[in-house]
């Protein structure tokens, strides 16, 4: 099955931007590769399935026990129908609530998670 990964994050970034480990950054922001303070990108499958194409180490994705591969099902209590909408979704919350609650399928299971 081929897999399309939607990235937020623009362009790689550069120490004097702040993008590299201690140049500008501070301490309790580490730098995040998918350029999210969520700390994920979302991927799709040629299927249609949502998928954590990425999730930054010691981003709040990680801490709250995201893992790359999760297949999301629900993003603030909806589904998605594209990698896109989600990020878009996940980034809305982020900015007005600190959070997003998300369901993922990990090992035929479904968990439920709060990102914050």
């Amino acid at each position: 099955e081929r897999l399309e990964s939607t990235s937020s994050a623009a362009a790689p970034r550069d120490a004097s931007r702040g993008g590299a480990a201690g140049a500008g950054t501070p301490a309790t922001a580490p730098p995040t590769l998918t350029g999210s303070e969520i700390g994920f990108d979302l991927g799709q499958s040629a299927g249609g399935k949502l998928f954590l194409s990425f999730v930054d180490p010691r981003s709040p994705a990680e801490a709250a026990g995201l893992r790359q591969g999760d297949v999301v099902l629900t993003l603030e209590g909806r589904r998605v129908a594209t990698a896109a909408e989600g990020m878009r979704a996940a980034e809305e919350a982020w900015r007005t609530n600190r959070e997003i609650n998300l369901s993922v399928e990990r090992q035929g299971r479904e968990i439920f998670f709060q990102v914050h």
